[in-house]
């Protein structure tokens, strides 16, 4: 598989789906699978800046965001989900994109593969 989507629904934290669709991406990358991340809904929650993980004993998702971009992944979030929930694209980590749903929809047309969480 040379192309995959992760799309992301749930926030990250209380509740695993999140994390491991990110880390999931993550390992696809690192074995240079061109990887999208996709944050839908409460999904868009992953991708907001200086999140704090570690005080509530649990991996620092924006961190892994961020190494996935590092490693030229790809992470767009919807701009209708960071609307509804009063998000602003300064409030998003550096290099995630904000993204419409037919750019999103478009994507995952592309793509050899996709999964949702």
């Amino acid at each position: 598989m040379d192309s995959i989507a992760f799309v992301i629904t749930s926030a990250p934290y209380g509740r695993e789906e999140a994390f491991r669709g990110i880390y999931l991406s993550f390992a696809t990358v690192s074995k240079h699978v061109i990887t999208f991340l996709l944050l839908l809904g409460d999904g868009v929650y992953s991708a907001l800046k200086d999140q704090r993980g570690k005080i509530i004993e649990y991996p620092d998702v924006s961190q892994l965001v961020q190494n996935i971009l590092a490693m030229e992944g790809r992470a767009y979030a919807s701009r209708s989900s960071c609307e509804v929930r009063g998000i602003k694209k300064d409030e998003l980590i550096e290099g995630v994109e904000l993204a419409s749903d037919i750019r999103l929809a478009w994507i995952l047309v592309r793509t050899e593969g996709s999964i949702v969480f």
